[in-house]
C-alpha cells in the first residue's frame, strides 16, 4: 500500500464525472470538500479494524511492505493500537478516526457505524437514503437489504 500525496487524491476526484460515488480509505484532509457534496463514513469498532487489517496485510505480497508483518498477533496489535503517526505502509488508526470526527456534524457528512449496519440494517438503510435525499419505497429497500447481505455477497 502506498499513501498518495492529497494533492494527487484531489486532482484525480475532481476529474472523475459526475454524480461521483467514490469509496475511499482517505483521511478526510485528503479529499476535496464542497458543501454541496454528501459524505458518508463508516466507522468500525477498532478492535474489529485491526483484526482485520491484520489479516489483510497478511494476504498481501511482502513486497508491498517497508516492513514486515509481525507472526505473532500481539507483536502487531501493540505496535498498531500504539501508532500516533503514519507509517510508510499505512496511517494511524487513530488519526484516521479523528480527522472524520471533527467533521462529524457537518450538515453534508453522515457517520455511520458498522454495528449499527449489523444490528439494523433497515434503520441504517432509511438513514442513508434519507441523507442523501432519495425516495426509497419498501420494495426498494428490500432489494438493498437483500444484495447487501453477507449471503449474496459470497
Amino acid at each position: 500500500m502506498f499513501i498518495t500525496p492529497p494533492e494527487k487524491n484531489i486532482y484525480s476526484i475532481e476529474n472523475l464525472p459526475s454524480p461521483r460515488i467514490l469509496k475511499s480509505h482517505l483521511l478526510f484532509e485528503a479529499l476535496p470538500y464542497y458543501p454541496e457534496w454528501k459524505y458518508i463514513y463508516l466507522v468500525r469498532d477498532g478492535r474489529d479494524v485491526g483484526v482485520s487489517f491484520y489479516h489483510h496485510l497478511g494476504s498481501l505480497l511482502p513486497k508491498y511492505f517497508h516492513e514486515n508483518l509481525p507472526e505473532d498477533f500481539a507483536d502487531f496489535w501493540d505496535d498498531w493500537v500504539e501508532t500516533k503517526e503514519d507509517k510508510v505502509d499505512y496511517w494511524s488508526y487513530w488519526k484516521h478516526i479523528k480527522s472524520w470526527w471533527q467533521v462529524r456534524n457537518l450538515p453534508n457528512v453522515l457517520l455511520v457505524h458498522y454495528q449499527n449496519l449489523i444490528s439494523d440494517k433497515s434503520q441504517e438503510i432509511g438513514r442513508i437514503s434519507d441523507f442523501l435525499n432519495l425516495d426509497i419505497n419498501q420494495s426498494k429497500k428490500e432489494v438493498v437489504l437483500a444484495k447487501s447481505s453477507i449471503e449474496y455477497m459470497k
